[in-house]
């Protein structure tokens, strides 16, 4: 996951030094979220160390910015730096190295960063426009940019004397080439292009509710409300949950399986009637069952644990993403990885842990492991209250008449059969939980 990290003021000389060779890969999504990524060789020629590299985007794409992370040669996260300067029509990052590159070394960096809102539907096209390469404050020898779009997309209008059509893992892509780049030079490209596959579609909510069973099952509720800003689309297409098996679809009117289409990594779903229209939005609700083994327990007395994702935004931003996950009845939460935002009570009895949280950019995920205590004597003998009050006055009047006739033995209480009805309802659990997980194994081939 890409990491946001404070930004403080920065000011300081740059070492004199240059950057042999960058490579730039910008790939656009389904869902018209841009990914970039910069691969720069920074060489240090000059007398001094170098403590960091200026990295520049102007202005105007600072608000479409949703997240940007470097990285050092060994994976290690930079520290990131703004510079702050109002007459500058360039946002300048400064990237501190974890150590100082002596002179004469070569460093390689990488900047990853995730952009919304550069896709402009015109007519039946589509419009992309951004810097073909990064701005610099080094000059760099050599850039090479190459643009990956969806899959079945058709560029049209590019810049031919700088930019040639290829493939890249079956993807349509354009790649260019640039020699000497001076530095704060900053250039842009602009393009149009062709795609059925593109989804410009604007995940208002996420609704997600995760119920644990008093029996040990796990079911996932999860509500979308999406809206199309750009051509009209047949169906849409999303990342298909994880783990989730079998899968149900429903809108506001009801259940509409048959508008499903499950795939291994993937689900596309359509509406009720017809397509789904520019500036309309869709509703719609999918009911899946989690595996077994998210849930175990770790203690005979009734100690379990369950681990799972509570929000996922896999290359898609959400407006608001917010998970319940509902306990059973007479459960106690012990522990929570992610503290929950607020905690409540329902109508039946169980608990309730909310998690709101708001908007989460792409790449997104919120795993957490959650471990609470449910006694399986106090939900076992719910639905039997009512008899066994019954038993024990029964059992009262019994005792005061039998005192009476003290030649006679007194009549056990049935203390020994809710002890037993108690291990064999336990039993039946444990057995239960054993032939899902076999099931699952089953389906997997993991047992033949």
């Amino acid at each position: 996951m890409l990491a946001t990290l404070p930004l403080i003021d920065l000011s300081c000389s740059i070492p004199e030094a240059y950057i042999s060779r960058v490579d730039r890969t910008i790939i656009i999504n389904e869902f018209g979220v841009t990914i970039v990524t910069d691969n720069l060789v920074v060489e240090n020629n000059g007398t001094t160390p170098l403590e960091s590299l200026g990295w520049g985007l102007p202005g105007r794409y600072s608000g479409r910015l949703e997240a940007i992370e470097a990285t050092e040669p060994t994976g290690e996260v930079m520290m990131m730096e703004k510079t702050i300067n109002e007459s500058s029509m360039t946002q300048w990052l400064e990237f501190r190295t974890g150590r100082p590159i002596p002179s004469g070394e070569a460093y390689q960096i990488k900047v990853r960063s995730v952009f919304s809102n550069l896709i402009t539907p015109v007519g039946k096209d589509y419009l992309f426009t951004f810097p073909q390469y990064p701005t610099l404050k080094l000059q760099a020898e050599v850039c090479n940019t190459t643009i990956i779009l969806p899959k079945g997309a058709m560029p049209k209008e590019w810049p031919n004397q700088s930019f040639t059509a290829a493939e890249i893992g079956g993807n349509p892509a354009l790649v260019g080439v640039e020699e000497t780049l001076e530095p704060f030079t900053s250039k842009e490209i602009s393009f149009k292009y062709s795609s059925d596959a593109q989804e410009l579609v604007f995940f208002r909510t996420i609704e997600r509710e995760i119920i644990i069973t008093p029996g040990g099952q796990v079911r996932s509720k999860d509500t979308y409300k999406v809206t199309n800003f750009g051509s009209e689309l047949n169906s849409l297409t999303i990342p298909r949950p994880r783990n989730s098996s079998p899968i149900l679809l429903y809108d506001s009117a009801g259940l509409i399986q048959e508008r499903l289409q499950v795939q291994r990594d993937s689900i596309t779903v359509q509406p009720r009637f017809g397509k789904l229209a520019k500036n309309t939005s869709f509703t719609f609700r999918l009911e899946y069952g989690l595996p077994s083994h998210s849930l175990r327990r770790l203690e005979w007395r009734g100690r379990y644990r369950f681990i799972t994702e509570l929000a996922s935004t896999s290359g898609y931003i959400a407006e608001s993403y917010h998970t319940n996950i509902s306990l059973p009845k007479g459960a106690r939460l012990e522990n929570s990885s992610i503290q929950p935002s607020s905690t409540s009570a329902l109508s039946t009895g169980d608990q309730l842990l909310i998690y709101d949280f708001g908007r989460l950019p792409p790449f997104t995920t919120k795993t957490v492991t959650i471990d609470y205590d449910y006694y399986i004597i106090t939900p076992s003998i719910y639905p039997l209250q009512w008899i066994f009050t019954l038993e024990i006055v029964a059992t009262a009047f019994a005792t005061a008449f039998i005192l009476k006739r003290p030649t006679k033995t007194v009549a056990a209480t049935p203390v020994e059969k809710i002890r037993r009805f108690i291990d064999l309802h336990d039993e039946k659990r444990v057995l239960r939980l054993e032939l899902e997980k076999i099931g699952e194994e089953v389906s997997r081939g993991a047992i033949t």
